[in-house]
């Protein structure tokens, strides 16, 4: 970000991984990964789609995953290949990566039974 609005805008936070520290309920979720603060969101469906179950990291574990990373590299959007290896915010680069759905969906029966889980909680309660 530059200018004006740069100055306007707080850090959310310095957490890299589950920055909103989020635990839907399901069997298999990924939380988002990088710098949320950041003016690059990259957004996929949803884990069981665009991977990342084993590693817990949105967008690992497709044939297309190393691919994928080195192009964001390449054109600045992350500071390495590898920012799963990362420490920090600032070693990852200006970009947040997460999921519409945290949860996998390509078991529906297990999203469906989580969804309507989570409905039941919310259900009666003053936002």
């Amino acid at each position: 970000m530059t200018g004006c609005l740069r100055s306007h805008v707080r850090n959310v936070t310095d957490r890299l991984s589950n920055p909103f520290d989020l635990s839907p309920n399901c069997d298999r979720h990924v939380p988002g990964f990088g710098d949320v603060n950041a003016a690059f969101h990259v957004v996929g469906d949803h884990p069981g789609v665009h991977g990342g179950i084993d590693e817990e990291l949105p967008f690992r574990g497709q044939s297309w995953s190393s691919r994928f990373f080195e192009t964001l590299s390449a054109g600045g959007l992350l500071q390495t290949e590898q920012p799963w290896k990362a420490n920090a915010v600032s070693e990852v680069g200006p970009t947040y990566f997460s999921y519409i759905h945290l949860c996998d969906r390509s078991n529906f029966q297990s999203y469906l039974g989580a969804v309507t889980q989570n409905q039941e909680c919310w259900r009666g309660r003053t936002v």
